[in-house]
């Protein structure tokens, strides 16, 4: 990831550009206009997808993510089967071009570690298919949910702006306070007992990241936004253990990226109107986000 930034900091860069000239000329729906493209733009600088196959990204993205919170009819299931056949063919697509033309793209890397025998061809089309899909509804409402929580406190997004280093801790304070993925789901392999409650084996667990992220003896003035907290990492928005987030440090970057380019083009940035909440119940952000600057 960290030889990748410069590439992602372009892309990033453009678009919080084009951005600040919309801002120039009236209020602008945040989502719609930074928060939603930017993960595209990141996952296809990133991955070094062509220009021509981003159209069909966001469609197979766009199935894939909303499944997240169950398949919600049979056209939606028959979406979802669809969209993983295309995307797999677009990676065997990707994957045959870059043996041919290598470059310096994470798909050129990981077809050198299939070629020294360090990957399988099913892991790698794995692999970059967990990175494309782990950016999409999650970075997404990761800015979403800073930048809402930031303008409710004006000292901290001037803070931001004067000094956009703080745009890593402002990620981890994010996902702390209000995670995009509020509860993911466990099933024990073995019966169990936790905190004195006990669970049996195959039982179908509902795990709530969001409020242990809000648990008052792990974080002092948990309902509070503090950029200053001494244990703001401390946070499960990634989960812990065996499953941790794989795609950490790319969401973790994109986040970094994104808030501080926008803190610098943007210092005043604030409401322009009443923000809407998306209908997820896995996924956790905002539909729409006005603002002005």
């Amino acid at each position: 990831m960290r030889e990748q930034e410069d590439r992602i900091s372009a892309a990033v860069d453009a678009l919080a550009d084009d951005l600040a000239g919309q801002l120039a000329q009236g209020p602008v729906d945040l989502m719609a206009a930074f928060a939603k493209p930017l993960p595209v733009i990141m996952i296809t600088a990133l991955l070094g997808i062509p220009d021509a196959e981003v159209d069909s990204l966001n469609r197979y993205g766009d199935a894939i993510g909303r499944a997240l919170d169950g398949v919600a009819s049979l056209r939606h299931q028959r979406e979802i089967t669809e969209a993983k056949v295309e995307l797999a063919a677009l990676f065997e697509r990707l994957i045959a071009l870059r043996r041919r033309e290598p470059g310096t793209d994470v798909i050129s890397q990981l077809v050198q570690a299939e070629d020294g025998d360090q990957l399988t061809h099913a892991e790698l089309i794995a692999l970059a298919q967990l990175l494309l899909l782990a950016g999409f509804e999650t970075t997404v409402n990761l800015l979403g949910n800073g930048v809402s929580a930031l303008m409710d406190r004006p000292d901290l997004w001037k803070r931001l702006a004067d000094d956009p280093d703080l745009a890593e801790r402002a990620v981890d304070e994010t996902l702390r306070f209000d995670p995009p993925v509020q509860l993911t789901g466990r099933t024990p392999t073995r019966d169990l007992t936790v905190d004195g409650v006990d669970f049996a084996q195959g039982q179908g667990l509902v795990i709530l990241l969001a409020a242990a992220n809000r648990d008052p003896e792990v974080f002092e003035r948990p309902g509070e936004f503090d950029l200053d907290r001494p244990n703001l990492r401390d946070h499960l928005a990634f989960s812990t253990g065996i499953h941790h987030c794989v795609g950490r440090p790319l969401a973790e970057m994109e986040g970094r990226l994104a808030l501080a380019a926008l803190a610098r083009r943007a210092p005043n940035l604030r409401r322009a109107a009443a923000e809407t909440l998306g209908d997820g119940v896995v996924i956790n952000g905002r539909a729409t986000l006005p603002v002005r600057a």
